[in-house]
This record gives C-alpha cells, structure tokens and sequence, in this order.
C-alpha cells in the first residue's frame, strides 16, 4: 500500500490498529462479563489502556492532520510553514508521547495480571511481579523524562526564534527510549513464553494446553514491535527535519500497542471459538472458568479443588486408591455401580 504522505500512513495505520483494537477488547469483555459473568481487574485495566489508547490515537490523527507534520520542512516552501501549526502539531506531539507510554505500562501490566491469577507456585509469581515492578518504575521514569524535557515545559511546543527556555541534550531522550524498548521487549518475551511454565503440570488435555498457550503467548509479537522502534528513534536523533521524520515512530507506537490489545484480547476468548462451551452455556450449565471441566468417568473419582483464575481452573485431581473388590460367586450376577463426574460444584 502507498500513501502519498507520511500524514495518510500514520492515519491508515493508526485507524486500523484502533478499530482492531476496540473490536478484539469489546470481545474479551462480552465473553468476562456475559459468559463467565465476572469482571477481574485484569479488565477493567486493559479497558483504562484501550482508552489511554484512544486518546493517543486522536492526537496523532491531529498531528497527521497538520501540513507541516504531513509533509516535512524540507518539502514544504519555507513562506507556507506556519509558525502556530508548528506550535499546535508539537503540543499534541508531545501528547502523545505521553499517553504511548502510558498505554504501553498499562498493557503489560494487564497482562501480568491476568497470568498471576493463573499462577501456581512462588517462584512463577515473583517472576510476574519482578516483570510489573520493573515495568511500572521504570515507565514512571520515563515518563517523567519525557514530561520534563524541556525547561519550562511548554517550551517544547512554544519554542520560536528568541524564545526563554532550552531542552535537554537530544541523546538522553534517545537513550531512555532505547532502555524502554529493551525493556519492553524483555518483559513481552517473558509473559508470552510464561505460559509453558504455567501449564506444564496443569492435568488438562496436551491439545488444551497447546491451544491456551498459543493464546496467551501471541503477545510475542508485541516484544518485535518494540524492537522495531529502534529504526525511528535512530531517525529522529540524526534528523534534520523533525517535522517530516515523526510518522515512523508514531507508526510502530501504535502497531505495538494495538497488537498487545489484541493479544491480551484473545487470551480470554476461547469459548467464542468452542461450540462446546457454547452449548453448555445454553443448557444452563457453565463453570465460571474460561475452559471447562474435566470429565473423568469409570473407577476413578475426581475430588477436586479448584482454585478460579478466570482463565482456567487449577485442578489437584486425586485418584481413589483400588481397592480389591469381594469375591462374588460366578453364579450370581452383579450390575457394577457406575462412580463419575456428578456436575456438583
């Protein structure tokens, strides 16, 4: 696909990635809220971020929207730059800077969430708070950085010739980018790759466990978005033209973000994808689980303790002890009783 202007591409994909975005998380919430009927702060976190989103979606279709940032500098005539469009393009730049960072602490923190509810020993839950901790300290860093990088702040965006104020030195903001971005890509990398752990002793089918983790772990690709950023921000830290080389890093911000919403989305939709589930919804008879029961019938008897995550149900299955059955005499026939799955809570 073409665009004629950096301005169009930045709209395409943002507009793209925003209607996915809203589509996938409207999905995770009709199944959390009508199918499971309950509602966890996993999501109403991931909601806060599709706002947070939203928001910086409108600033950057704002930004687009202006000749200057839609065009560039150099291949605009220097009479056509208008002074308060570079002004007012700066503002909602800086924005959305802002509001980036924000959706993508607040993504990864939703996802850590919702893997801790699944979680089932010590070591895998300090690993996801290590994971939450580092996230958020480190994104209150950087936001900070970001807020205060020009002294006074407006300088950012009121800067004209003679203007009161200067910025710090372009290779802090750079470098704290880079950091953000390692970091980001470590953290996706380990809650994608958090479900093999999570389930590795979990008593459910091989095919289950499969199907779940592949689920949960399609935020990996979120971890090579990140990394994409790198190209930008080397962009911006050499640019001549800041106007005109702004739309990459826009346009991988908002390809990251709406990925990880959409992953952290699919996570929780399974039953919109089993018929069987479906069915049993209609029947009347649901767990309050994400993935159903497990059926164990014969001479095995299921005394189970389950613990709800919302996702899936941790079950201690325990098998009853053989015990060696009286000898009946072959003359008289005995109909066995039938022991299995009652469907009681």
């Amino acid at each position: 696909m073409q665009f004629s202007s950096r301005g169009e591409a930045v709209i395409a994909t943002q507009a793209i990635f925003l209607g996915l975005a809203w589509i996938f998380v409207a999905l995770r919430i009709y199944v959390r809220r009508i199918m499971v009927k309950k509602l966890d702060f996993d999501d109403y976190l991931l909601l806060f971020t599709l706002a947070v989103y939203t928001c910086f979606a409108g600033f950057s279709f704002k930004v687009a929207s202006i000749t200057v940032f839609n065009r560039g500098i150099a291949l605009s005539l220097p009479l056509s730059v208008s002074l308060p469009d570079m002004q007012t393009g700066s503002f909602y730049y800086y924005l959305a800077e802002l509001f980036y960072i924000t959706s993508s602490a607040a993504l990864r923190t939703a996802v850590a969430l919702l893997l801790l509810r699944i979680a089932h020993s010590k070591p895998q839950r300090i690993v996801i708070y290590v994971v939450i901790a580092l996230m958020l300290i480190y994104s209150i860093c950087f936001l900070f950085i970001v807020i205060f990088q020009c002294s006074p702040v407006s300088f950012f965006w009121n800067w004209h010739p003679g203007a009161p104020g200067r910025c710090n030195n372009h290779h802090i903001l750079a470098n704290t980018g880079y950091a953000h971005m390692a970091l980001s890509f470590v953290a996706d990398w380990t809650l994608g790759l958090m479900p093999i752990w999570l389930l590795w002793k979990v008593q459910i089918s091989r095919q289950r466990k499969i199907a779940i983790s592949v689920l949960l772990g399609f935020g990996l690709i979120c971890g090579l978005a990140a990394i994409a950023r790198a190209y930008p921000i080397d962009l911006l830290l050499d640019t001549k033209d800041f106007w005109a080389d702004w739309a990459p890093l826009v346009i991988c911000s908002a390809v990251e973000v709406g990925l990880g919403l959409i992953a952290a989305s699919l996570a929780a939709m399974r039953p919109l994808f089993t018929s069987k589930r479906l069915r049993s919804l209609s029947s009347g008879w649901s767990s309050r689980g994400l993935f159903g029961r497990s059926h164990r019938t014969g001479n095995s008897e299921s005394n189970s303790s389950r613990v709800e995550t919302g996702i899936i149900k941790k079950e201690t299955v325990v098998h009853q002890e053989s015990t060696p059955s009286p000898t009946v005499p072959k003359s008289e026939h005995c109909v066995p009783e039938r022991r299995g799955f009652t469907g009681r809570k």
